[in-house]
């Protein structure tokens, strides 16, 4: 049973997009063990009744009605996933004009995450589908480009042994303003950051494919950050 004050689905969602914006994640009541974090929901519940001693930060944040229209549009659309409970469960709790602290108002604090991460994988959807329909190999075997790129994805791989000697690799992709897609393996200690905008040299190994989508490989690359 709800508990306390009762909050319309909008408050809740917008004073938690608010707090996972300055603190740069969501973090589950299930895992305080983690970092020591306290809960996002406990933190919603503190800023909602202007008990949080950062209320002032979290009320700075731009743009909390928008995304918390668009996460509250995201869970009305859940009523179409029969077979999805958490989508369904979203879906009622959103249509209810005000919620108390519980398990419903937990629920729309983590709505939030799922949102993001739902945006986050549809982009890299279209990402992919945009790259198979436009990507083209680039550059000639052993020529020297330069190219400004954004990281699309950092996958560390499985290190080469060198005699006792083990070199950890990541695979950096990245994709220039025409959806070409381009490979790094790369043995740097520091490398760019996923979302990265970045100017880039390095040598055409080889081209190739992977998952219908045309890839120019390079190696021995330089990079250095842009805008």
């Amino acid at each position: 049973m709800p508990t306390g004050p009762l909050y319309s689905p909008f408050a809740i969602v917008r004073a938690t997009v608010a707090v996972i914006t300055v603190r740069g994640k969501f973090q589950p009541v299930k895992r305080l063990w983690d970092t020591g974090q306290a809960p996002t929901a406990t933190e919603v519940t503190e800023y909602l009744n202007r008990r949080h001693p950062e209320a002032k930060r979290f009320d700075a944040v731009t743009g909390t009605d928008a995304t918390a229209t668009a996460v509250l549009t995201w869970c009305n659309e859940g009523s179409a996933y029969d077979n999805d409970v958490y989508r369904t469960a979203l879906a009622h709790v959103a249509k209810a004009p005000h919620v108390g602290r519980g398990q419903a108002f937990n629920l729309l604090v983590s709505a939030v995450n799922a949102w993001q991460r739902d945006q986050a994988r549809q982009g890299r959807k279209t990402a992919m589908e945009r790259a198979r329909a436009h990507s083209r190999p680039q550059g000639n075997k052993d020529e020297r480009i330069t190219r400004t790129l954004t990281v699309e994805a950092i996958t560390p791989v499985e290190g080469r042994t060198y005699g006792y000697q083990v070199q950890a690799r990541t695979m950096v992709r990245l994709v220039d303003a025409n959806s070409h897609v381009y490979i790094w393996a790369a043995t740097a200690a520091t490398l760019p950051t996923l979302g990265q905008r970045v100017w880039l040299r390095g040598t055409v190994k080889r081209h190739g494919k992977r998952l219908g989508i045309v890839q120019t490989e390079l190696t021995r690359c330089t990079w250095k950050p842009t805008t």
